[in-house]
C-alpha cells in the first residue's frame, strides 16, 4: 500500500443502516420486492435507543460519506485510503475454518480520482502492487475477469489460488491466457423478457414430486426457487449422454442473469418449494418459470411447457394456469445455458490446442473493482475544479450535472463526481490458503514474506550451553566479527534477518519437530556436530537444503538460502 501512496485509517465496525439504504444496496423491508431483497448476509443490531446498525462486511458507504464531508477540492485528489480490520458477514453455511467464516480479517483500499482515465491508471497501479505482493508470497495466483455484482461498476478482477478446497470455478485458456470466473459470462449485458403462456392441461403420470429419470430425458433439468419461495424455476439444455449417465451441465449464473429473483444459495430447492406449498393455502398464486437453451427445438419446448402445467406434490397436484418462459429479448444473443467444460474451445481465441480450456477449483484471495461514480453520486460527493484540469468526458458530464434545476456553465470551474475504486485482500482466507498450498506431511512451510521468523535457532537443552546458543543467534542476526557483511553486501540482501532462539528446556528432537510444524523457512540446530567439528546443522525444507556450516560462514549461507525463498 505504501508503494502506491495509500494512507492508512481505521473505520468503525458499526455502520448505519441508513447509509446502506442511501447507496441502494439495502432495501427498506417494507419496500423490498423480488428484484431488490433485503441483504440477508448483513448482521443487523440496534443500540439502546433502538437505532438500527449493521456490522460492516465492507465500507464503501462509510468511506464515501467520510470523504464527502471533508473533501471538496480537486487538490485533494487522487486519494487512496486503506485499512486492515475485521469484517462481518452472516454466512448461511460457514465452513472450512478461515476460508469462509462470519468474522474475518480484510485489507480494503478505496481510491478516488477526478475522471475515468485517472481512475483506470490508479486501477492498474493497484493491480501491479497486488501482482508484486503475490509474487513475494510465491503464490501462483490466477487473475480472472469477474462480474462486479451489486458492488457497482463494470470492471472487476479476482485473484485466485487453484485449490481443490476452493468454492469458485475458474476456466483458463492455455493458448491465449485468458482466465474467467464461472460467474462471469459474455451475455451478462443481455436483455431478457418474460412471456406468459397459456398451457394445455397435459396429464402427468408421475407420482409425488418425483422427477423423471435422467436416462429417459433428452435434456438436462436444473431446478431452482425464487427468493420469496413462491416460484419454481426449471432450466433445460440438451443432455451430454454417455453409456453411464446424463451429465448435468447447466450454467446457473446464466439463469441468475435472466431471472435475478432466483436464490442460488439453496441446496434442495424443490423440497423447500413443496414445503412452502404444504404450509400455505394451495390456492395462493405461485409462479412457474421455464428457461430453454436455444438448441432445444420449439416443438420439444412446447411439450415441456405442457408438462409443467400440472406438477404433483406429495399431497394433491398443484396447478399452474400460466407458465412464464424467460428468454432473450428480440435482437439479443440466443439463450446458451450449457456451462463451459474442460476441453471446450476457448470462447475468446477459439483455440482447442493443448486439450482446450482448463477447469480449476480455486480460492478467491483478492478482488479489485472500478466502481465508477455510483457511490459518489449516492452521497453527493462533489469536487470543484477549474476546467483546465478536467478531461473532455468529465466536462461533458459536469455540464449536465443538476444544479438547482439549471445547466452549469463550464467556463471557469465545475463540479464533478469522482470515480471510485475498491480493492480488497482477504487476510484470513489468504493465511488459510497459503498454509494449505505450502504444507506437507511434516507441517507448514511459510513463504519468507509472511513467515513468523526467517530463521529459528534451536539450542541445547538446559542452561549449560546458553552462551553458545546466543553466539549462534548473533552469528545469524548480525554475523560474527570476522563474517559481518559489508555495507554493499547488506544493501544487496535488502534487509535484516529475522531470527528467533528456541531456548526452551525441551529435547532437541521435540523442538525440531515443533519448528517443522510451525514452518520456519530456515532451521539452525546446535547439536552433536558442534561437539565433534564445531559446526551447526542448517536446513531449508522448501529448497531441500541440509548442511553443516562453520560459525564464521553461517550468515552468508543463510543469506544465500533466503535470497531464493
Amino acid at each position: 500500500m505504501r508503494s502506491i501512496g495509500a494512507l492508512k485509517l481505521s473505520l468503525s465496525s458499526f455502520s448505519s443502516i441508513y447509509l446502506w439504504r442511501q447507496s441502494g444496496r439495502l432495501a427498506d423491508p417494507e419496500e423490498a420486492d423480488s428484484q431488490k431483497q433485503v441483504n440477508k448476509e448483513l448482521f443487523h443490531i440496534k443500540d439502546r435507543s433502538g437505532a438500527p446498525l449493521l456490522l460492516s462486511p465492507t465500507h464503501e458507504e462509510d468511506i464515501t460519506k467520510l470523504v464527502s464531508d471533508i473533501t471538496h477540492s480537486y487538490k485533494n485528489l487522487p486519494l487512496r485510503l486503506y485499512q486492515v480490520g475485521r469484517k462481518y458477514r452472516d454466512e448461511l453455511r460457514p465452513r472450512r475454518g478461515l476460508l469462509r467464516g462470519r468474522e474475518f480479517m480484510m485489507k480494503d483500499l478505496y481510491t478516488f480520482d477526478l475522471d475515468e482515465e485517472r481512475a483506470s491508471a490508479t486501477y492498474e497501479d493497484v493491480r501491479d502492487a497486488y501482482d508484486g505482493f503475490f509474487e513475494d508470497l510465491k503464490l501462483p495466483v490466477l487473475v480472472a475477469t469477474a462480474d462486479s455484482g451489486n458492488m457497482g461498476g463494470n470492471t472487476s478482477h479476482e485473484y485466485h489460488l487453484a485449490n481443490p478446497d476452493g468454492e469458485d470455478t475458474l476456466f483458463r485458456c492455455p493458448s491465449c491466457g485468458i482466465t474467467w470466473n464461472e460467474e462471469f459470462n459474455a451475455t451478462k449485458d443481455t436483455k431478457y423478457e418474460q412471456v406468459s403462456i397459456e398451457v394445455k392441461k397435459a396429464k402427468n403420470s408421475r407420482k409425488g414430486n418425483e422427477l423423471p429419470r435422467l436416462s429417459s430425458l433428452s435434456e438436462v433439468r436444473w431446478h431452482g426457487i425464487t427468493k420469496d419461495r413462491r416460484g419454481w424455476i426449471t432450466a433445460f439444455c440438451p443432455a451430454v449422454v454417455d453409456s453411464k449417465r446424463v451429465e448435468p451441465d447447466i450454467n446457473q449464473y446464466i439463469v441468475k442473469a435472466a431471472l435475478p429473483q432466483v436464490d442460488l444459495g439453496i441446496t434442495h430447492p424443490l423440497h423447500l418449494f413443496w414445503q412452502s406449498v404444504e404450509n400455505t393455502a394451495r390456492d395462493q398464486p405461485r409462479s412457474r418459470y421455464l428457461l430453454f437453451d436455444s438448441l432445444i427445438p420449439p416443438n420439444r419446448q412446447q411439450e415441456l411447457i405442457d408438462e409443467a402445467a400440472l406438477e404433483d406434490s406429495p399431497g394433491q397436484p398443484i396447478k399452474f394456469n400460466n407458465i412464464t418462459v424467460v428468454r432473450p429479448a428480440s435482437g439479443q444473443p440466443p439463450m446458451a445455458l450449457k456451462a463451459p467444460r474442460a476441453g471446450d474451445p476457448c470462447p475468446s481465441c477459439g483455440s482447442q490446442e493443448g486439450g482446450g480450456i482448463e477447469r480449476h477449483k480455486a480460492i478467491e484471495l483478492a478482488h479489485t473493482f472500478m466502481l465508477g461514480d455510483k457511490y459518489s453520486r449516492a452521497f453527493d460527493l462533489r469536487i470543484t475544479l477549474p476546467m483546465r484540469t478536467v478531461s473532455e468526458e468529465a466536462a461533458a458530464a459536469a455540464e449536465s450535472m443538476p444544479n438547482s434545476g439549471e445547466k452549469q456553465s463550464p467556463t471557469k470551474s465545475t463540479t464533478i463526481y469522482p470515480e471510485m475504486g475498491c480493492h480488497g485482500i482477504g487476510i484470513s482466507r489468504l493465511i488459510a490458503a497459503t498454509a494449505s498450498h505450502f504444507s506437507d506431511s511434516s507441517g507448514l512451510n511459510w513463504p519468507r514474506a509472511i513467515a513468523p521468523f526467517d530463521v529459528v535457532v534451536i539450542g541445547r537443552r538446559g542452561n549449560e550451553r546458553s552462551d553458545l546458543d546466543c553466539e549462534v543467534y548473533d552469528a545469524v542476526a548480525t554475523g560474527t566479527p570476522s563474517s559481518r557483511p559489508s555495507q554493499t553486501e547488506h544493501d544487496a540482501f535488502k534487509g535484516e534477518i529475522d531470527v528467533v532462539l528456541d531456548d526452551r528446556d525441551r529435547d532437541i528432537r521435540f523442538k525440531m519437530r515443533d519448528a517443522n510444524e510451525i514452518g520456519f523457512p530456515v532451521m539452525v540446530v546446535v547439536g552433536k556436530t558442534w561437539d565433534e567439528r564445531e559446526e551447526v546443522e542448517v536446513s531449508c525444507k522448501k529448497l531441500g537444503f541440509i548442511g553443516e556450516v562453520k560459525l564464521k560462514n553461517l550468515r552468508r549461507v543463510i543469506e544465500d538460502l533466503l535470497k531464493d525463498l
